[in-house]
């Protein structure tokens, strides 16, 4: 029997014997652990003290770096550690991924190793090449009892990593309410920003976790703040689609009609992003419907844009207005039209949206759909577009007209060119004949343009 073997398994009486027998104390096997990392890495204390009172070397490491206090550490053996540092262990030695004693202990959440640790004097404020600290990992990575006896250890709560993040701003981010609740027991602020400019309650908003998102409310938390893009709490909520975030957010008075740095608002994004039952609470908690960003652009437009057929209907039975124009004049119908929004197109036109609407460069709907809408939608499009009315020899800026874009493109099959401009030809007649029943009768126009049509 090798004398690891026995120091493995705890055989003491093998132990000395062997030891007797001139074994190499230090010995190692192929993975380079020695007699003592056995005895340690398997909770064996007597085995452990024993080959200590025998001279092995306390600090000697395996192929992986490894020290037995390290490995009696990660298992969790504390009779076994409180013997090895006692023997004058490094409580600091890193193995080859730059592990310590404390950090394998922090990951198996060994409490009773941890504080054993900490007395023995390790810095619990040193920081990895990220700036974080042991206290940080047990926060991002829900350690629950670790980060407890961190901070019973006397772990600075209120640390920051390169980033700017603290243990609690972490801790928010992965919604775990145990770790927030002990760290701000222990003074940690709870307004505290990391470099992007978000809180604890901006951390908790954006992902989703509502629970957390009422502690840290309830712990006095800032329902406004805003981050380096302007978000708030509420703008976080919404523009990623957590309904019981935001109303937690709007219960606490969270201010519904607030903008970031582009001019956007919670009801903006979240009728942007499709998400109908955020766009629903906003609205109840009196946001402003037709609120523009930067752009001039409304929650209706960006709703048609998308193709939220649901929300575009909720925002106009809310008051929206249909003919709202952007900066440069655009509108939800030209938006929806560009787009190839076929279906949100028959919701405005039919809640009163102005067909022949123009923008800064004197573009209507129908000279988007035609230059710009998906090759499969241009055409129910352009005639859903004529159907009321529009016009497709309006030319704009550029001296384009929806005509010419029709007759020039290959995106038509030639009957569908041949209907839609024969359609616009029998729309003008009829607009001429209606002209001419006003001046001189509906009999005597009717026969002059039958006369004109067998010409």
């Amino acid at each position: 029997m090798k004398l690891w073997e026995a120091a493995s398994v705890g055989d003491l009486e093998a132990i000395r014997q062997l030891l007797e027998d001139g074994a190499n104390i230090d010995e190692k096997g192929s993975d380079g652990l020695t007699a003592l990392m056995h005895a340690a890495a398997n909770g064996h204390e007597a085995a452990v003290v024993l080959l200590l009172a025998e001279g092995a070397n306390v600090n000697e490491k395996n192929n992986r770096g490894d020290t037995a206090l390290i490995l009696a550490s990660k298992n969790g053996h504390e009779p076994a550690v409180r013997a090895l540092l006692a023997a004058g262990a490094n409580p600091n030695e890193k193995n080859n991924r730059n592990e310590t004693p404390l950090l394998w202990a922090v990951k198996e959440e060994h409490k009773a190793v941890i504080k054993d640790l900490v007395a023995a004097g390790v810095n619990t404020e040193e920081k990895d090449n990220h700036g974080k600290t042991i206290l940080m990992f047990a926060a991002a990575n829900r350690y629950t009892i670790a980060a407890g006896a961190l901070l019973e250890a006397g772990a600075k709560a209120d640390e920051k990593d390169n980033n700017g993040q603290t243990a609690l701003i972490l801790a928010s981010v992965e919604g775990h309410i145990p770790v927030v609740v002990a760290l701000m027991a222990k003074g940690a602020h709870v307004n505290e920003k990391n470099n992007h400019g978000e809180t604890p309650l901006i951390c908790a908003a954006k992902n989703g976790h509502k629970e957390l998102a009422e502690v840290l409310l309830a712990s006095n938390a800032l329902t406004d703040e805003k981050n380096n893009r302007g978000e708030t709490a509420l703008i976080c909520a919404a523009k990623n689609g957590y309904i019981n975030a935001t109303r937690v957010l709007l219960k606490a008075r969270a201010k519904a009609n607030e903008k970031d740095n582009n001019g956007k608002t919670a009801l903006i994004y979240a009728a942007k992003n499709g998400h109908k039952e955020v766009v629903k609470a906003i609205l109840s908690a009196g946001a402003n419907v037709d609120e523009k960003d930067n752009s001039g652009a409304t929650a209706l437009m960006y709703a048609a844009a998308n193709g939220h057929k649901e929300i575009v209907e909720l925002l106009l039975a809310n008051g929206a207005n249909v003919n709202e124009k952007a900066n440069r004049g655009a509108s939800a119908l030209m938006a929806a039209a560009r787009m190839g929004q076929l279906e949100i197109i028959k919701v405005l036109l039919e809640a009163g949206a102005n067909v022949n609407e123009y923008n800064h460069i004197g573009e209507t709907s129908v000279i988007w759909a035609a230059a710009h809408a998906p090759q499969g939608q241009k055409y129910p499009i352009i005639k859903a577009l004529l159907a009321k009315g529009a016009k497709l020899h309006e030319k704009d800026a550029s001296d384009n007209s929806a005509f010419e874009i029709i007759k020039q493109s290959n995106h038509f099959s030639p009957e569908e060119k041949a209907e839609l401009l024969s359609e616009q030809a029998r729309a003008k007649r009829g607009a001429l004949l209606m002209l001419r029943a006003t001046a001189r009768g509906w009999r005597e126009a009717q026969a002059e343009d039958s006369s004109e049509l067998g010409q």
